[in-house]
């Protein structure tokens, strides 16, 4: 017999049916009410930048480069919040130059409700300010692996040969060359070109010009070479300055083709001093200015052709300036 309408009521009256279930509706409203209101936090590390700061100038020594941001409140306005919603930064407008000195952090909030409390450690950063240099430093190609059986690997040329670095002069002073991640040759037997990335160092604090360079890669049959000791020479010097190479001499392995001897090749090993100036801004030490230049080889009448290798590429050079006697009287 299928239950009818009056006995599903009286049943239902019978058990206090009704009544339990408006309790347990009210008990899950209040449980969705007490469970959004709890309170609840979040927290991000973020970077921390700086504003004003003059273009001359630029940051050393810092005591901290990331913030811990605790983010405080009801648990359904942090849903949505996240580190983007989120900037802390120092002023800079007040910073002098040669001073380690503390700033107070700000936190800059984007999109965040007014509700949600947010607090940062530290709270302050100590800096030391610097003058900013601008300096061309070499890059240098590295390789990886060796050739095809009866090949040599010749001189790899970065084009451009020079990748421009500004930075504090306390991280730029000590950097005399730019490595290219490695290039790898393994088993190849013709020449053949390629882009490379920079290594960059303290990518950070130092900025670049360029990020990425072609490279000539040349494979050469071992038996189209011979090699030849050649004296450095200095082109290109620049008035009031005196240029002297700690290297006097490299070693050159050249291409022979059409049965030419090495001597026909009239070779000849320079540097150029234009290619190295001094800079107002270049520390010197004890008088002198050390720089790392690179070795050209001039072939006859054309640069680079048909080079091969130079041992070693490149050279330190010392940098002094001219002194000028005193004009005596009559």
């Amino acid at each position: 017999m299928k239950p009818n309408a009056e006995s599903m009521k009286a049943w239902a009256a019978k058990k206090n049916f009704i009544p339990k279930l408006v309790s347990i509706i009210l008990a899950v409203i209040l449980w969705g009410y007490l469970t959004s209101s709890e309170s609840g936090d979040v927290k991000f590390k973020v970077p921390l930048t700086y504003k004003n700061l003059d273009q001359t100038l630029t940051v050393s020594r810092l005591s901290n480069k990331y913030v811990m941001v605790k983010v405080t409140g009801r648990k359904d306005d942090l849903q949505n919040v996240n580190s983007k919603n989120i900037k802390v930064f120092i002023d800079l407008s007040s910073a002098r130059v040669g001073e380690f000195s503390s700033f107070k952090i700000q936190v800059e909030r984007t999109d965040i409700p007014d509700e949600l409390e947010i607090s940062i450690n530290p709270d302050e950063v100590k800096l030391f300010v610097e003058k900013k240099i601008f300096r061309n430093i070499m890059i240098k190609p590295r390789h990886s692996g060796d050739p095809d059986k009866g090949y040599v690997l010749g001189r790899i040329k970065a084009h451009p040969e020079y990748v421009r670095i500004s930075g504090s002069a306390s991280l730029i002073a000590g950097i005399d060359g730019i490595s290219t991640e490695y290039i790898f040759v393994n088993n190849r037997n013709a020449t053949f070109k390629t882009p490379v990335k920079l290594e960059k160092i303290n990518e950070d604090e130092i900025d670049y010009s360029i990020s990425e360079v072609e490279v000539t890669v040349p494979l050469i049959p071992l038996a189209d070479t011979a090699s030849v000791e050649l004296p450095v020479l200095v082109k290109n010097r620049v008035k009031g300055f005196v240029y002297d190479t700690v290297t006097d001499k490299v070693s050159v392995n050249v291409i022979l083709t059409q049965n030419r001897s090495v001597e026909s090749l009239e070779l000849t090993a320079y540097i150029d001093a234009s290619e190295i100036p001094v800079m107002s801004n270049d520390l010197a030490v004890n008088g002198r200015y050390e720089k790392e230049a690179v070795v050209h080889i001039k072939n006859g009448v054309s640069d680079e052709d048909g080079v091969l290798s130079v041992m070693p590429e490149t050279i330190k050079v010392l940098i002094t300036r001219e002194k000028i006697s005193p004009v005596s009287g009559e």
